[in-house]
């Protein structure tokens, strides 16, 4: 769709629950299209036949990120640890929310420009510490909080 409307890649891809999948299978299929991801309480582990789109069998298990920066936003129903563990770039932020982090769409939005950013410049993802943020214990960058900003 992105390539159809001329915008060129590589792309920063978000996955929302089993749209967690579908980012991991581009990754897989197309690792120079895919500049970095976030997932959205998605879950990693998968064995998958996929012949509508691509004809063949993979597990979605061995997909790895490499140093592609990855932010994984866990919810309380999924792990995000084995997504996180994929990439030697990642961030694992604890929602603290049931299966609908997207419910929090700044966090969201926040997530992903900071994949985006690390991107742009090809810096890794700033260092983490654990902080809290909206009754949540999240692990997140020292010098930004994935948060709305205040422009109070």
């Amino acid at each position: 769709m992105l390539a159809g409307a001329s915008v060129p890649g590589p792309y920063v891809l978000v996955g929302a629950s089993h749209g967690g999948y579908m980012t991991m299978s581009y990754a897989l299929y197309y690792p120079s299209e895919t500049a970095g991801l976030v997932f959205v309480g998605s879950v990693g582990h998968c064995t998958c036949v996929v012949s509508e789109v691509e004809p063949g069998q993979f597990e979605l298990a061995s997909v790895s990120f490499g140093a592609r920066p990855v932010v994984v936003l866990r919810a309380s129903l999924t792990d995000g640890r084995d997504l996180a563990s994929r990439a030697t770039n990642s961030i694992l932020v604890n929602a603290n929310s049931t299966h609908f982090v997207a419910q929090e769409p700044q966090l969201v939005v926040e997530a992903t420009r900071l994949v985006a950013a690390a991107v742009r410049s090809g810096t890794p993802l700033p260092p983490c510490a654990q902080t809290p943020r909206h009754g949540a214990r999240a692990l997140l960058p020292r010098d930004r909080h994935l948060a709305a900003r205040s422009t109070a």
